[in-house]
């Protein structure tokens, strides 16, 4: 049986051993006797960090309960990058630890590069599906006017919205056609199996 956990993050694994030095990989059917077994062997060694990677932590967990990353100078622990927070819309600082890059906003959000590409993404699928909404309430009150016109007897003015509401109705089908093409990215497609 599948474990709940790698079905709705299959790609964690692999995530965790691209960054960070692993201890232990055992099968989640493992995992109870390794946790006792560490449970019960002395810890080990606390590792050293340095005063910036210490400092970095700190603003983090501050951050974290307070989120008042601007007043605390998050801007001066990256680099600024032109991308904007999907949440927010606040300017994005990349902050590199070893191989990871990862972003925060200047109001305290927070993503991978993975996270951040997915947040992206969705934005885009979301302003498509707004503009393709607006598009198509357009061509729906252009008919319902040339209705309304063909009802009292003008013909022409019936034509003249009815033309416009087509002609808005087929560019409502392009956005269609890529709101529903529009796919969601993120990092993790590098795993993705080939075809």
């Amino acid at each position: 049986m599948q474990d709940p956990a790698d079905a709705l993050y299959p790609d964690m694994p692999q995530n965790v051993m691209q960054y960070v030095e692993v201890d232990h990989i055992v099968p989640s059917s493992e995992l109870s006797s390794l946790l006792t077994k560490l449970t019960e062997s002395k810890a080990p060694k606390r590792p050293n960090v340095s005063k910036d990677d210490m400092d970095l932590l700190k603003m983090e967990v501050i951050i974290a309960n307070h989120d008042n990353a601007f007043e605390i100078g998050i801007l001066d622990m990256g680099d600024l990058t032109t991308f904007a927070c999907p949440e927010c819309k606040g300017a994005l600082v990349s902050i590199t630890e070893g191989q990871m890059i990862r972003y925060r906003c200047h109001t305290g959000h927070a993503y991978t590069s993975s996270t951040l590409l997915a947040g992206i993404t969705l934005q885009v699928e979301e302003k498509l599906g707004e503009a393709m909404q607006g598009i198509e309430s357009t061509a729906m009150l252009l008919n319902q006017i040339a209705k309304q016109y063909k009802s009292i007897g003008n013909q022409q003015a019936a034509q003249k919205f009815k033309k416009e509401a087509d002609r808005i109705a087929k560019r409502a089908r392009t956005i269609h056609d890529s709101v529903f093409t529009q796919k969601l990215l993120s990092e993790d497609h590098r795993f993705d199996r080939p075809d």
